[in-house]
């Protein structure tokens, strides 16, 4: 219950922020919030935003092998990315999966205070914009 609402209060205070992100009106039964950004990349606030540590992500959902190769051809411009984002990222190629991530990710847990969480929710929000901005141009071309 306690992650529904803070799933449901983030995707609230994400549409109110910029509406355009995303067409969820609710979040249901799960823990994350989908945000398409383009036809390869998918940003995702997942279940370990709470427990093992906030974080903003890009996930691909094109096939393994093209995966793989967006993902390191947007790796190559780590530097450049990182310097737009603010902060150091990490660049997780997954291998043995079919998606990739790029994340970044801070403490968090869902028994904080009201108001520690309002601020991973401000945190994950802001992230997830500036993924948005730094990523969208990057991604339209593979």
């Amino acid at each position: 219950q306690a992650y529904h609402e803070f799933f449901d209060r983030l995707l609230t205070s994400l549409k109110q922020r910029a509406p355009e992100v995303t067409q969820m009106t609710q979040v249901r039964h799960q823990s994350w919030l989908y945000l398409p950004s383009g036809e390869v990349v998918l940003d995702t606030v997942g279940p370990s935003t709470v427990d093992n540590g906030s974080g903003w992500g890009s996930t691909s959902t094109w096939g393994t092998s093209k995966n793989k190769e967006a993902f390191d051809a947007i790796k190559s411009q780590r530097e450049a990315i990182e310097r737009e984002v603010g902060s150091k990222l990490a660049w997780e190629r997954l291998d043995d999966a079919q998606g990739c991530r790029i994340a970044s990710y801070t403490a968090g847990s869902i028994n904080y205070a009201p108001d520690r969480l309002q601020e991973l929710s401000d945190w994950a929000i802001h992230g997830l914009l500036q993924f948005r901005e730094t990523f969208g141009d990057r991604i339209r071309p593979l």
